[in-house]
């Protein structure tokens, strides 16, 4: 039951849930302005980079580390013109080597902007300005951030001891340059006219071997169907050279880059050096889809003529399995995630989404959220994001929901119950938003009654039975104030008697007290038995790819009550 909390005009909280660390409270002067910007590229060491704009249009780079000091303010970064009104803000950026680089933007006025480009290496005199032109209010851009290719995997940008960008500092131009993070060292690698700037662009991409490739769209090829081209760079001008025409591009795959070529349609092709072509016997179908997991694995899908959708795995296209039937919805990846919900498809006109995993095993469940996040972020596997219930029923607002290929979890509720003015009654909430990753712990920013926060999220999921009550599903039972998901790696210390009363899931699970299962338990990673586990007519399953059950012994074992038993899947010759 929520609280009602009565007030005058303002109430401000302080947050005492033990699953949550407030780190820092900001100031109007010191607090991030981007509000959708992906915090966890702007990180260099254990420093997070943003700007504050303040009240007079000043930009100012700061940065933040995951301690309670303050956050250190690097250098005024404001461009020439900026007002309060247009100021300046950062539009891409990306880490490489040593240097934070940035680009900004700043609106003079309808038709005019500034453009610059900035590297750091968190100190005043190390944050230098490489380069600066007027251009286009709507269009040119510096983009040192990677082409989206769908990869959890963060792409690489770092080429002869510095990186490739994109900019326009000519009028009717899309070109790419070279920086080593100094002004001497930026220089123009190959410019590309560009008469309608919106219909032509150019893009970094990706490192293999020792060079970088970027994409340039092409609209003068449109109609030949070769608009695509893929170029490769030694960060030289003479170095700096057309590759191939591509129709689709993967993304990098254990040290190659693969794409499908325009000259070589029944072939998947791949370059480990950007200077040669290998290709593949592509499958006998056309890809639609695909996300590249931590380099290694392809997930990819294609439709067939009836529109139902399938679903692929390969390490290096020498062998392609199909892994699921996915049904005719739209396909959608999630960036970033193991062994949990790696994409998923909603079924149109309902609240249902059918979740998939990299194994193909599915899962149906219905979403209720609206997210106000993204991206989300993946931690331990679990995917986390600030959203909200669709009509609210439970006046939670928008706070920290996670989720697995199995289902949605309100993972905190950071400002429990509403507060009442007046007539008015408004249900509390803090819109997580910008989550970042430092050290293995999840922070993120809230909004508390107006004031911006940064928090630590406390995943610690061992069982503490503050309710009283052993029950494994009660949130209050959990130090950090949730049960386990399919993701989450479980511990029941030593003292304790828990007992699962409903569906239940961990990843990996320690055990050191008696648990006892009245309902299933599914793991999906590995069984530590330091105690014992009994099955009142449940299961226990390990549904793994290779998970086991350790520390067996005369002491140490499984009892089989009625129609108790353990299931374990994914066997093969190896396993038995």
């Amino acid at each position: 039951m929520k609280k009602i909390l009565v007030f005058g005009l303002v109430l401000l909280f302080s947050l005492t849930n033990a699953q949550l660390t407030e780190v820092y409270t900001f100031t109007e002067n010191n607090k991030p302005s981007q509000s959708d910007f992906e915090y966890r590229n702007q990180l260099l060491g254990n420093k997070l980079f943003y700007i504050n704009v303040n009240s007079q249009g000043q930009c100012y780079l700061f940065y933040k580390d995951g301690s309670g000091n303050p956050p250190v303010s690097v250098k005024n970064v404001t461009a020439a013109g900026a007002t309060s009104t247009m100021p300046t803000t950062i539009l891409t950026a990306k880490v490489s080597g040593n240097y934070f680089y940035f680009s900004t933007f700043t609106k003079k006025n309808n038709t005019n902007s500034q453009h610059e480009i900035w590297r750091t290496d968190g100190t005043e005199e190390g944050t230098v300005k490489l380069l600066s032109y007027d251009g286009n209010t709507s269009v040119g851009y510096i983009k040192v951030d990677n082409h989206p290719i769908k990869t959890t995997a963060n792409p690489e940008n770092s080429v002869n001891g510095g990186i490739i960008f994109s900019a326009s500092s000519t009028p009717a131009t899309r070109s790419i340059w070279f920086t080593d993070g100094t002004v001497s060292g930026t220089q123009l690698l190959k410019e590309f006219a560009a008469p309608e700037m919106n219909s032509y662009s150019v893009w970094p991409m990706e490192k293999v071997g020792n060079l970088m490739l970027f994409i340039r769209y092409n609209t003068d090829k449109f109609i030949a169907g070769r608009p695509w081209e893929l170029w490769s760079t030694d960060g030289t001008p003479g170095g700096t050279q057309l590759f191939t025409n591509i129709n689709y591009a993967f993304g990098k795959l254990n040290n190659a880059f693969y794409f499908v070529d325009f000259d070589r349609p029944n072939a998947v092709t791949y370059t480990e050096d950007g200077l040669t072509v290998g290709t593949k016997p592509a499958p006998n179908f056309m890809i639609t889809g695909s996300q590249i997991l931590n380099r290694e694995e392809l997930i990819f899908w294609n439709m067939s003529p009836d529109n139902t959708k399938q679903l692929y795995h390969t390490t290096n296209f020498s062998a392609v399995i199909k892994i699921a039937e996915l049904g005719t919805e739209p396909v959608n990846f999630i960036t970033g995630n193991d062994y949990g919900a790696f994409g998923y498809q909603k079924i149109s006109g309902t609240n249902t989404f059918v979740f998939f995993d990299r194994l193909g095993n599915k899962s149906v469940m219905q979403n209720n959220l609206y997210s106000n996040s993204n991206p989300v972020i993946t931690l331990g596997n679990t995917i986390y994001m600030g959203a909200m219930e669709k009509n609210d029923p439970n006046k939670i607002g928008n706070e920290l929901w996670r989720f697995d290929n199995v289902h949605s979890d309100l993972a905190l509720d950071i400002r429990p119950g509403v507060t009442t003015y007046q007539s008015w009654t408004f249900v509390n909430e803090t819109s997580p938003s910008k989550f970042f990753i430092l050290d293995d712990q999840l922070y993120f920013f809230i909004n508390d009654s107006g004031i911006t926060k940064l928090v630590k999220f406390n995943g610690d999921f061992t069982f503490t039975n503050t309710a009283g009550n052993n029950l494994w599903t009660d949130r209050q039972n959990w130090k950090t104030g949730a049960p386990p998901m399919l993701t989450d790696k479980a511990i029941i210390p030593a003292g304790m008697s828990p007992t699962v009363n409903s569906t239940a899931y961990a990843a990996d699970l320690t055990i050191t007290s008696p648990l006892s299962l009245n309902s299933d338990l599914n793991i999906i990673g590995n069984v530590n038995l330091n105690s014992n586990i009994t099955l009142n007519n449940s299961k226990l399953n390990l549904k793994g790819i290779s998970s086991t059950i350790t520390g067996g012994n005369a002491n140490n074992y499984i009892v089989t009550n009625g129609t108790g038993t353990v299931n374990v899947e994914n066997l093969n010759a190896e396993r038995g």
